[in-house]
């Protein structure tokens, strides 16, 4: 008897007891987080054979993610640049209008109006050409932190050389004033004004067209033929130089549109990335839910019967902490 009393006051029983009845309720426990959130688990432990799936999952789309916003940037970089080579388009038409209302009008006054709105472009094209986004020149060749135009153009001497050029004019050698005027620039030396390559943005995976420094230093070079003519030379035809002048920019501006097109074709290329990126992050993450997602069904007929078994449990304790040592004596 002394046996079934020190059988009946053992613990290891009531520890077993605890244990599972401790068991069920953290199963039932998280089976109703799993109801109520919809999801298996919040952490890769409790994930079972799902769990190297999301483990492989969840850096590839974070990487996604990290490519997808270095493509947003680079869209952002290269709108900005179309905005500026838009610009440069405008005065550039602008420039070319210009000429037309002087070209059979010409006088003193006209040609000096002519001159000082010609030295205004020249200022308007070197700011745009050394804009900044940041403390880095967007226009700039591989040294972003240099400006592409290290001095005022109108000031320097190249343009001063430009002049000389010009005042060679005789009203019959147009062709070769330009011709002159333009290899002037081109080959101008470093720093002289041109500090770098304009237009290439080598770091921007843009597919420029090869001619695109030459047609920024043309258009250059046409203001600066226009703003170095000699007023007190009035004797002179100007007009077969300004029509050169004219022809010259008009390639220029088609030039502009070229490389405006350029980048309007890398920006769908850049937007054509990222739509593939974002589509395949949705199936990345559709599979990485479904790795997570709970099946509310199953869920829920296991959820009762666990419900089931702690009742049971329940019952059978209190039946058994109705017996009395009376009874087994």
């Amino acid at each position: 008897m002394s046996e079934i009393i020190s059988s009946f006051g053992n613990s290891n029983f009531s520890n077993f007891q605890t244990f599972d009845l401790n068991s069920l309720e953290n199963k039932k426990n998280n089976l109703q987080e799993e109801v109520s959130s919809g999801v298996l688990s919040g952490n890769y432990t409790n994930l079972g054979s799902n769990r190297i799936e999301n483990l492989n999952l969840q850096p590839t789309i974070t990487k996604i993610n990290a490519l997808n916003n270095n493509i947003k940037i680079s869209q952002t970089d290269l709108s900005i640049r179309q905005n500026y080579v838009g610009s440069l388009i405008k005065i550039s038409n602008n420039f070319n209008l210009l000429i037309n209302s002087f070209s059979n009008n010409v006088s003193q006054k006209n040609i000096s109006d002519l001159q000082n709105q010609a030295k205004v472009y020249i200022s308007d094209i070197t700011n745009l050409i050394n804009s900044q986004k940041g403390n880095k020149y967007i226009f700039s060749d591989i040294n972003d932190n240099i400006p592409p135009i290290s001095e005022d153009i109108n000031t320097s001497s190249l343009n001063k050389e430009i002049k000389s050029i010009v005042n060679n004019y005789s009203g019959k050698n147009s062709n070769s004033i330009l011709s002159l005027a333009q290899q002037a620039v081109q080959n101008s030396p470093k720093n002289k004004p041109f500090s770098s390559s304009v237009m290439s943005f080598p770091n921007a995976n843009i597919k420029m067209p090869s001619n695109s420094e030459s047609i920024i230093k043309n258009l250059f070079s046409n203001l600066m033929i226009v703003s170095s003519v000699n007023v007190g030379k009035l004797k002179e035809n100007y007009n077969p130089l300004l029509k050169e002048v004219l022809s010259s920019n008009s390639k220029v501006i088609q030039g502009l549109e070229n490389i405006n097109g350029s980048m309007g074709i890398e920006q769908n290329n850049l937007q054509h990335q990222s739509s593939l990126l974002s589509q395949n992050k949705d199936i990345l993450t559709s599979q990485l839910n479904s790795t997570r997602d709970a099946d509310l069904a199953t869920v829920s007929v296991q959820l009762n019967d666990i419900n089931n078994q702690l009742q049971a449990s329940y019952s059978l304790i209190a039946k058994m902490s109705d017996f009395s040592l009376t009874r087994y004596l």
